[in-house]
């Protein structure tokens, strides 16, 4: 591989001067774990539980710094090596010298070489590719944010959000990369779901792309690493100034579910913008059950309960609900009555849908949570129906076929305070937010709004 023109283009993006790049054992490490030390070991979540005067923090009472790991400290001769890496496995050497000269003469080319890599990608498993992804924003995310005019921010749930684009839940189930995805452009982040206890999820396959139909199925079953390492690793986050909302979910083969809310609750409480409570995926049998409303109430009740314990009443997260868009009127109604009623920070609908519409693909007959273009119309029809029976008392959070700026701005003008998207980056790329933060910009010029607050419900 060719090395001359590489180091030539990193001395140019380093204002000339030549970056020789760390090798050895210590390469990528802070001074205190050069000298051997580890990283702080944070209480246990059963400890936190079971301390109703402890907060989510080390042994010693305070929120210690981790120190960052090779990947943390993002410079360009890293994102060098890191994108070197990633495409020696799927493109040619003329098209990667192209990409990397791309990359670095201009600031981020990551569409660009999304672009060389996606039919790669597409031929990889989809729970693999997603671990690549996931990958890729650890190492290679930009440096910061970009810098979105005021019209684009709102105040929802007296939470600041700088643009009403965010990552849904699914995405980042264990809270790997949601300071990554808001450098990608998002405005928000919703990690998890993260249940109390460790668990495997359902059986693979259980990921799968519907190219035709730009679409998903899932039936993951709320896989991920536990309570413990979540709030390990969010505590550790060196910037905490972004949106991250929490996702909270029951274990598959819990006892009491309420009981696995509230403990969630108390123990991310501390540590989230938000708490988004779930009981809306397909893919746990039972949990939509908690939709009802006499167990929707105690469930809320008891998560309210342990939010209220785990945090003064000047920094407690304002807890969101997740809704199912497979909802009968009557269901709509007495939810939106408890909403208001529990004086809920915000309705976030919807989750994936169990019906099928027709499908091209040939994983169409795939059980799970349907995702992507063809939820589109049902989820933006849901959204009105909340809105109307709300009447606007409850902020909304649109999710579900958000693809680009002109579906986002559908489902603000039919009431959504914010939209979430997820499904739409695996055919898009990582540049998604900032194209649809990008396009609203335009879209609220052309219609004669200010601002993205001004176009709520204005449909």
């Amino acid at each position: 591989m060719r090395r001359a023109p590489l180091a030539r283009l990193n001395r140019l993006a380093n204002n000339g001067k030549s970056v020789p790049a760390k090798t050895g054992p210590a390469a990528g490490l802070c001074e205190s774990q050069k000298k051997g030390g580890s990283r702080p070991k944070p209480e246990t979540a059963i400890k936190v539980i079971k301390n109703s005067n402890a907060s989510a923090t080390s042994p010693s009472g305070r929120r210690d710094r981790v120190c960052p790991g090779p990947g943390d400290l993002l410079y360009k001769r890293d994102t060098v090596s890191f994108w070197e890496r990633l495409t020696d496995f799927f493109i040619s050497q003329p098209q990667r010298e192209e990409a990397f000269e791309q990359h670095l003469m201009s600031r981020y080319a990551t569409a660009v070489l999304y672009s060389l890599i996606k039919p790669a990608l597409f031929r990889i498993d989809a729970e693999k590719a997603h671990g690549l992804a996931l990958s890729a924003l650890r190492l290679a995310a930009p440096a910061r944010a970009p810098a979105y005019p005021p019209s684009l921010a709102s105040v929802v749930a007296g939470i600041a959000f700088p643009n009403p684009v965010g990552m849904a839940a699914g995405f980042d189930k264990d809270g790997e990369v949601p300071d990554a995805l808001l450098r990608m452009g998002f405005g928000s982040a919703e990690v998890g779901s993260i249940t109390p206890l460790p668990q495997a999820g359902n059986p693979r396959p259980r990921l799968f792309r519907l190219v035709e139909d730009r679409a998903v199925i899932n039936r993951m079953g709320f896989n991920n690493s536990g309570a413990q390492v979540a709030v390990d690793r969010l505590e550790a986050r060196a910037d905490t100034s972004g949106v991250v909302g929490i996702n909270i979910g029951a274990n598959k083969d819990s006892t009491d579910r309420v009981a696995d809310y509230a403990i969630m609750a108390k123990l991310m409480a501390p540590i989230a913008s938000y708490l988004a409570v779930n009981i809306s995926s397909p893919n746990t049998p039972g949990l939509r059950a908690l939709q009802d409303e006499s167990a929707l109430t105690g469930l809320l009740d008891a998560v309210i309960e342990a939010r209220d314990a785990a945090c003064p009443p000047a920094k407690r997260p304002p807890v969101f609900l997740k809704v199912a868009p497979d909802l009968e009127p009557a269901d709509i109604d007495a939810i939106a009555r408890i909403a208001i009623d529990k004086r809920l920070g915000a309705l976030i609908v919807s989750n994936t849908t169990i019906s099928r519409p027709a499908l091209a693909s040939v994983h169409k007959g795939e059980s799970g949570g349907l995702s992507g273009a063809p939820l589109r119309d049902l989820a933006q029809q849901r959204l009105r129906d909340f809105r109307k029976a709300t009447g606007g008392a409850v902020a909304l959070v649109g999710v579900g076929g958000i693809a680009n700026a002109e579906d986002a701005w559908a489902r603000i003008r039919a009431g959504a305070s914010l939209v979430q998207l997820y499904s739409a980056m695996v055919y898009e790329g990582p540049t998604i937010a900032r194209k649809i933060c990008k396009g609203l910009i335009e879209l609220m010029k052309r219609d004669g709004f200010a601002s993205i607050a001004e176009a709520v419900g204005s449909e």
